[in-house]
């Protein structure tokens, strides 16, 4: 009997010797961050482990997009200083994980995809600001869910190749979004299969559980569900804006749901939208280290 593709995923997760994982600097970072008694030195001593991640950053925090905070910043502590620990956090976490995925995948667009990325991670952000009161979110843990909603379709293009490319050119030919045809064929979508990806990976269920889920709120476990509904209306906006469409050119809705229980309006949507248009830029300057 042939294998059904859960079962050859379950395989791959299972045998596969070169899986990836999350880079070193961004658990040692982490670490750092858990202990109230950490300051900027010793969060800029972790980043100064990795001297190509520390160039990059000084990159970015001196470029066009960052340069109206005042003065060229010369070293990672002054950086850490300016921009405070949740920026500098989140810088870390959008270069390591692209720099250590730069290879990954033999199909795609790597430029796309992670402009499509880091912009759906600083859009966590704001879809958050405009929540009820009540909805209560780590915007830490929004930004990786959102930095790494995708994963699955890395993980796809680079161990089921066939499979990745039958699906997205049925989507493009059908004008099916891309999720919709591979869970017709395939039983699962990129966004379960990130999941699966996540689970090895030694980070909050919450954020495996928002990758997983995040085309498919309306079937997700109540447990992280507000996480889950970030991300799949994040999804929503970056598609707006005409940013990443998980290489099938096709446009997505949102759940009416998830959208009434965040407590979002559907006037907000367009001064969502401008928010985040107005923070492209800065993603942009992160995708440079991507061509170097």
């Amino acid at each position: 009997m042939m294998a059904t593709f859960q079962e050859k995923l379950t395989r791959s997760l299972e045998t596969v010797d070169n899986l990836p994982t999350l880079p070193s600097v961004v658990l040692e970072l982490e670490s750092v961050l858990r202990n109230e008694q950490s300051s900027a030195d010793d969060v800029a001593e972790v980043i100064g482990t990795d001297m190509s991640l520390a160039s990059n950053i000084l990159r970015i925090v001196n470029s066009v997009a960052f340069m109206g905070r005042a003065g060229e910043i010369t070293d990672i502590r002054n950086a850490v200083a300016r921009l405070g620990l949740k920026e500098i956090r989140n810088l870390v976490y959008s270069l390591a994980i692209s720099k250590s995925l730069k290879n990954f995948g033999k199909d795609l667009d790597h430029e796309n995809f992670w402009q499509h990325s880091f912009v759906a991670a600083v859009a966590t952000g704001t879809v958050c600001g405009f929540c009820k009161s009540s909805v209560e979110i780590q915007k830490g843990e929004a930004y990786l869910a959102g930095l790494l909603h995708d994963i699955g379709i890395l993980f796809m293009d680079q161990y089921f190749h066939d499979e990745f490319v039958m699906t997205r050119d049925l989507s493009v030919s059908s004008c099916v979004p891309l999720e919709q045809v591979e869970m017709e064929k395939l039983g699962l979508d990129h966004g379960q299969v990130g999941g699966a990806l996540l689970g090895t990976w030694n980070i909050p269920e919450s954020i495996v559980d928002a990758v997983r889920w995040h085309h498919q709120p309306g079937n997700a476990p109540e447990e992280h569900l507000n996480l889950i509904r970030i991300v799949h209306i994040t999804e929503f906006v970056c598609t707006c804006l005409g940013i990443g469409d998980a290489g099938d050119g096709q446009t997505r809705g949102f759940d009416d749901a998830s959208w009434e229980a965040l407590g979002l309006n559907t006037d907000d949507i367009p001064k969502i939208i401008q928010s985040v248009r107005d923070q492209v830029e800065g993603c942009d300057a992160m995708l440079v280290g991507l061509r170097n």
